[in-house]
């Protein structure tokens, strides 16, 4: 039924390591990797700066899984964050939603600067694997201060 002539067009993605060592157009010096690790330094300090905000993971790990994020920006993933409660996710949600998308547009500003073409898609994937690696501290921190107070009476 499908005619001899029709080909189906396939796009094999290049091996991670390729992509990482490519070099990025008109810059003698910098590859794709070097901007994955200003992008990831800048997503880090971000969460690091934040008072309210711990991180679930060490630094390497945080760099990995962000690198792979990228690599594969485009691919869906079920994140299950069993280390929030659905109050605590609602209020993460509220609370960080603006504040991600800022920090997702700065890095599709430098993705663009430098033509990389790394993020292909909106923030959703960003935000969620921000949110999957740290927790929000605010009500660990009211709850202890409210049995102290408790235990003062």
């Amino acid at each position: 039924m499908n005619p001899s002539h029709l080909v189906p067009i396939t796009k094999t993605k290049i091996p991670i390591d390729k992509w990482l060592s490519t070099k990025v157009k008109y810059e003698e010096n910098l590859t794709v990797k070097d901007i994955l690790e200003d992008m990831n330094t800048k997503t880090y300090e971000w969460i690091v700066n934040k008072d309210d905000l711990s991180l679930v993971t060490d630094y390497d790990s945080f760099k990995n899984d962000f690198i792979s994020l990228m690599y594969d920006y485009k691919n869906k993933r079920n994140y299950d964050n069993y280390h929030m409660s659905e109050i605590e996710e609602d209020l993460y949600d509220l609370k960080y939603l603006e504040d991600i998308n800022s920090l997702f547009l700065s890095l599709k500003k430098l993705d663009d600067y430098y033509n990389t073409n790394i993020i292909q898609g909106d923030f959703n994937e960003l935000f969620e694997y921000i949110k999957m690696n740290t927790t929000i501290q605010e009500f660990s921190d009211s709850s202890d201060e409210e049995n102290d107070d408790l235990l003062e009476i």
